[in-house]
């Protein structure tokens, strides 16, 4: 299901299974605006997606999420 497309104004693809340095895997009290904020709807301005996803890490290429 390499070909399936984002779906737009859902989460981000990340969430229920995040990079290292996503903020939602490592969620506490410092960085819970910038989760709320990036890991939802606004997935794509965040500098953590944009950069997976430049990468080719994006959850297309080996990631079993379901987006």
């Amino acid at each position: 299901m390499e070909n399936r497309e984002r779906k737009k104004g859902g989460p981000c693809p990340y969430v229920g299974n995040p990079l290292e340095e996503c903020y939602v895997a490592g969620m506490n009290s410092q960085n819970i605006e910038q989760a709320i904020h990036y890991c939802g709807a606004n997935y794509e301005e965040c500098d953590i997606y944009q950069r997976a996803y430049r990468m080719n890490q994006h959850p297309m290429k080996g990631r079993n999420i379901d987006y």
